[in-house]
């Protein structure tokens, strides 16, 4: 009797596991067109695809192409929109519903420019100082975040920063700085070399560090504050609690980044899961 019980329960929490749930569909907010980069296929440090790989058909994504300024006015009135990779605000919180958890972490930030202007700014570069640079020679995608320090630095020095709109603006600010229309650009390193080996292209760059802004950047799912979104954002906590889907979240992190960005991401790649007690946090193979 006992046994028949236990198996009855078991069956139970399998059929309302994210496995068995019904599906959730979704919209995903890009700001790039999806023949470009589709966020619901396997790519480098694609984690929405393995969310969705994860998710054994409980949860599906459309990928429409949206502006930065746009998605953020947007989230809301389609109720069942979420945008990737966001970082995590108390202005933002009274918009969206975030996961409890980073669906991906980033070295910091750096300034990017062409190996033959590095010439043109300190190493590392202060922001809080254009005086030293010239008018518009860094470019930034207009309203996108770029973390409270940079955002910062932004706002107070306007002329110092080409400011790019419209969609695929972070793309667009590579290409600008290939050609010179800008001296530098403010992006992760391995985005830049992403976009570059996705469309073929060479270019010869230097990374600069920029004064203050030294921490790793996390980057949040957030789904509208609808009950569609609150819906979407559990089903994506769910998942994330996965041993399955950590074990294969380290080892993507570990594969994308360099050996000097994987020894900065550790710490976080190894407390990031603390709290799930089922699971052990694979070390980098290079350690």
């Amino acid at each position: 009797m006992l046994r028949n019980s236990v198996v009855i329960i078991g069956l139970i929490l399998l059929w309302f596991s994210p496995v068995h749930a019904t599906p959730l569909k979704g919209i995903v907010f890009a700001d790039t067109d999806q023949e470009d980069v589709n966020l619901t296929q396997e790519q480098p440090m694609g984690m929405l695809s393995l969310l969705l790989k994860h998710s054994a058909g409980s949860l599906e994504f459309e990928q429409q192409q949206v502006s930065f300024k746009r998605g953020w006015f947007e989230l809301n009135r389609l109720g069942n929109a979420c945008m990737y990779n966001k970082f995590k605000s108390p202005e933002r919180e009274k918009l969206g519903y975030f996961s409890k958890l980073p669906i991906s972490i980033y070295p910091p930030l750096r300034l990017i420019t062409l190996k033959k202007n590095a010439h043109l700014f300190p190493h590392p570069v202060d922001l809080t100082k254009p005086e030293t640079m010239t008018k518009h020679s860094i470019g930034v995608a207009l309203n996108r975040s770029y973390g409270n320090t940079i955002n910062a630095y932004i706002a107070q020095s306007p002329d110092l920063f080409f400011k790019r709109g419209g969609m695929d603006s972070s793309e667009t600010l590579i290409d600008m700085m290939a050609v010179g229309r800008v001296k530098a650009i403010i992006e992760y390193s391995e985005e830049v070399s992403a976009y570059l080996e996705r469309n073929n292209k060479q270019l010869e760059f230097d990374t600069v560090m920029i004064r203050g802004v030294e921490k790793v950047d996390r980057g949040y799912m957030v789904c509208a504050k609808t009950p569609m979104g609150k819906q979407l954002i559990d089903r994506i906590d769910a998942i994330m609690q996965q041993k399955a889907f950590q074990q294969e979240y380290i080892e993507m992190h570990n594969e994308f980044f360099t050996q000097e960005e994987r020894l900065l991401l550790q710490p976080e790649l190894l407390g990031i899961f603390e709290s799930s007690e089922s699971h052990s946090i694979p070390r980098s193979k290079s350690d």
